[in-house]
This record gives C-alpha cells, structure tokens and sequence, in this order.
C-alpha cells in the first residue's frame, strides 16, 4: 500500500533524474565554497568544473523528463541500433533514424479519439507514417535518439508539445539542413 497518490508517484519517478543531478550539483558547490579549503583560484577553478557539469546534467536531465510521457498509452517504444520501433495495440512499426525525411508532432485535440501529443516519424511519400504516442512505455527516449540527426532540437519539440490543440508542428526535416558542411565555405579557402 502507498501513502502516495498514483499521479505523485508518476510525478516522483519522471522528474527524480533531474531532483538528483540539482541536489549533487548544488551540494558540491557549497562543498567546494564551505566544507573544502582551497586556494582562490583552486577554489573558483573546480566550482566552475562542478557548477557548469551540473548545470549541463541537469538541463538534459530535465529535457528527458519533458519529453516523457507518464506511461498511460497504449504500446511499447524500442530504440535500439539507430531504430525506433513502436509496437501498439492498433498500429505499429519500425523506421531507422536514417531514413526518417520528417518528424513532426499532433498536440491533443479532444474532438478527436486522441487526448494527447503525438509523435509523427515520416519516411517515404510510398509509406504511412509511424504515430507513437508521447506517453507510451519508452517513449521518453526518443528525444535522445533524435538528437543524433543533423540539426534536431530538443528544445523546439519541446516547445511543440505545448503548443495549442490540434496542431500538427513540424520539428525536423532533412531538407532543411545545409547540403554543404558550414566549414565549406570559409573566406579564402579554396
């Protein structure tokens, strides 16, 4: 039996990642700033280290736990080897990350049979799209596998999750990014 109500617990577990990597980063800098004698410069040197760690921790951290669903839609998310695979009561399927031309993201609309955000994984005009709920089994990870395509951001898909209802937002596309690297055309490199 918990004391605790099913959505605090839900709460708990999505966002202790986060509540650990602040308290430690908290806790070694007031280590570092009260409990360690340090020279000056060893001192603000290490509390650099520690504080700029934390912070990036702590911000992926976070990042993860936005884009985490809490577990209640139907299906399983599997990302292994560069592949998204979504197995669902309905529908299903897998698509490497490579092959992925489009990502975009449905917001809930009540109207419609669906109460919450979508993941859509576009590939080729030839096959239908793969829709993974936010909230399905292992869907948090997909932000992070998504960060390895070419100019995917977090921070924009993100945002899209808090976008009005029944908004359909595209977060990525592999036409958008730049045929050449940016290094390519530097001032007098021939």
């Amino acid at each position: 039996m918990s004391f605790l109500r099913p959505e605090a617990t839900r709460a708990i577990a999505r966002w202790a990642e986060t509540a650990i990597y602040a308290a430690l980063t908290l806790g070694g800098l007031w280590a570092i700033f009260f409990a360690v004698s340090l020279a000056g410069p060893w001192r603000w040197g290490l509390a650099g280290v520690v504080g700029l760690t934390g912070i990036w921790l702590t911000w992926s951290a976070g990042l993860s736990a936005l884009g985490r669903g809490e577990g209640r839609a139907p299906g399983i998310v599997s990302i292994d080897e560069r592949e998204v695979a979504y197995f669902g009561p309905h529908q299903g399927g897998v698509v490497s990350l490579d092959d992925i031309k489009r990502i975009e993201i449905w917001t809930a609309d009540e109207k419609y049979w669906r109460h919450e955000a979508e993941w859509v994984l576009r590939s080729d005009a030839g096959e239908p799209a793969l829709i993974i709920p936010i909230s399905a089994a292992g869907a948090g990870g997909l932000i992070d596998a998504f960060a390895a395509l070419p100019g995917f951001a977090p921070t924009r898909a993100l945002g899209a999750l808090g976008a009005a209802p029944g908004a359909t937002i595209t977060i990525w596309s592999r036409d958008a990014r730049p045929a050449e690297p940016a290094l390519a055309y530097l001032p007098g490199r021939e």
